[in-house]
């Protein structure tokens, strides 16, 4: 979990991180101030990632499972009304997954994560 946050804060401006710092100084009532929290933040991003192999190749041999031959394939559609905007995005075959979310980048992440688990777990 740790590494995944510290893959996201690379990815993140600073100044998101001061945005999040921000929420966080509202939540934590002893909290210093922004700019020290944005700094641990940016500080947490720059530690080494810890290994991961063992869970990238899980994760590889099960996204080869939902996308071996013709059997999987990625379906991607615009939500569009007045109560609600964003993509909604699945996955065909015997792995189906369906995922809804306003951001496409974060709906395919979620997604191929959500086929992932579900390889995994069918075995």
């Amino acid at each position: 979990m740790i590494n995944d946050l510290q893959k996201i804060l690379r990815n993140m401006p600073y100044t998101d991180m001061l945005l999040i710092a921000a929420a966080l100084d509202q939540t934590i009532p002893d909290a210093a101030n922004q700019n020290d929290i944005a700094k641990a933040l940016a500080a947490l991003a720059t530690l080494p990632l810890g290994d991961r192999t063992d869970v990238s190749r899980l994760d590889q041999e099960s996204l080869r499972k939902v996308f071996k031959g013709t059997r999987g394939s990625i379906k991607i559609r615009p939500i569009v009304s007045n109560a609600k905007k964003g993509w909604h995005v699945e996955i065909s075959g015997p792995y189906a997954s369906s995922v809804v979310n306003e951001d496409l980048k974060t709906a395919l992440d979620n997604l191929l994560d959500t086929a992932s688990a579900a390889a995994a777990l069918k075995g």
